[in-house]
């Protein structure tokens, strides 16, 4: 059971927790708004993470990924919100704590990317196909993979956005804080050309 579980986390961490769109906007958010800023954020994403789990043990998560009318349509309107968020990261306001921080991602922000993602629901999904828990009941036994998938997301998610905070001085300088927040968005738009490019690959 502990070799089992110990596995899930290892894949969960690395399937969850690899340089994204959200992972690279938690970083950016933490480096402009700090910690504490950027944790509505992080509840938005990871609530998202246990309803995606939820859809996935419901079975909803094949139809969601599949590839399908469904899944295009979720992709083209999770890669739009994607570049919103890229939008706001970059043009936020150089002193948050002074300015306006209505431009940092917010709760909504979070919860909306995660949902529509269909690359989430299929990294879910290989978690719970690939590293099953010897549970002999099945409710028991997804209900428990999801808790763990949730967990993990929380700590990495968590450590993303704690490692940008350590760069908020840097965000606030007044020569470092525009060319930074660019960057950061950036590299959002980068992953998700990644992304698509090995979706289109594939």
């Amino acid at each position: 059971m502990l070799t089992s579980l110990g596995l899930l986390v290892l894949a969960a961490a690395s399937i969850l927790g690899s340089p994204g769109p959200a992972p690279l906007s938690l970083a950016a958010t933490g480096a402009s708004a700090g910690l504490r800023g950027g944790l509505p954020y992080l509840s938005g994403l990871v609530l998202a993470i246990a309803a995606d789990c939820a859809m996935v043990a419901l079975g909803l998560g094949a139809l969601i990924s599949s590839g399908g009318p469904v899944t295009i349509v979720l992709l083209a309107f999770s890669i739009t919100y994607i570049v919103y968020i890229a939008w706001k990261i970059a043009a936020a306001p150089l002193l948050v704590d002074a300015g306006a921080p209505e431009r940092v991602p917010s709760f909504r922000d979070g919860l909306i990317l995660n949902l529509t993602n269909p690359k989430a629901y299929a990294a879910i999904a290989a978690v719970y196909a690939g590293f099953p828990l010897p549970i002999e009941d099945r409710v028991l036994q997804l209900v428990s993979i999801g808790v763990a998938t949730v967990l993990v997301a929380l700590v990495v998610d968590f450590a993303w956005l704690a490692a940008g905070s350590t760069l908020a001085g840097l965000f606030r300088h007044p020569r470092w804080a525009r060319p930074l927040r660019v960057i950061f968005a950036a590299l959002m738009l980068a992953a998700v050309g990644l992304s698509l490019a090995k979706l289109l690959g594939a």
